[in-house]
């Protein structure tokens, strides 16, 4: 298990209330309409899609917050929908999950319980950055999972 501080970053961002049985659906075209107005603004992307869950703990009619973002270099005008934000410094511990996203349960089953025997305590932040995300292809996808430590 990898212990990791991450810098802070700029993002663009939409943040919404969800459940994992309502994820999918919830979630709809948000990724696309975020990266469309990202070009719409002609900001620079300066890293993956970082996708930020707060209070999720993995029952599936549970709500909690996620906010889809997306690292810029610098802060332009808000809009309605997206806004930006300065995220801070975050101390985690990383794995990767390597295949399609339907499998990310189990990566998680595994990696939770290490945290917990390890004597960390998990601070209810959890991030997700989708360095390689192929839709041909999902056997190809490599996700890296934070998850925030105290």
């Amino acid at each position: 298990m990898e212990k990791k501080k991450v810098a802070p970053m700029t993002v663009i961002k939409y943040s919404m209330e969800t459940k994992i049985d309502t994820f999918i659906k919830d979630i709809g075209e948000i990724p696309r309409e975020l990266e469309a107005k990202i070009i719409e603004l002609g900001l620079e992307v300066t890293g993956p899609h970082t996708w930020i869950y707060w209070g999720c703990d993995g029952a599936a009619e549970k709500p909690f917050i996620l906010d889809i973002a997306i690292p810029v270099k610098e802060m332009k005008d808000n809009s309605d929908k997206f806004k930006y934000e300065q995220l801070p410094e975050f101390n985690c511990v990383v794995t990767y999950h390597k295949g399609p996203w339907s499998e990310l349960a189990k990566t998680y089953e595994k990696f939770v319980p290490e945290i917990l025997k390890s004597g960390n305590q998990m601070s209810g932040e959890t991030r997700e950055i989708y360095h390689l995300a192929d839709f041909n292809n999902p056997l190809n996808c490599v996700t890296e999972i934070q998850i925030g430590i105290k």
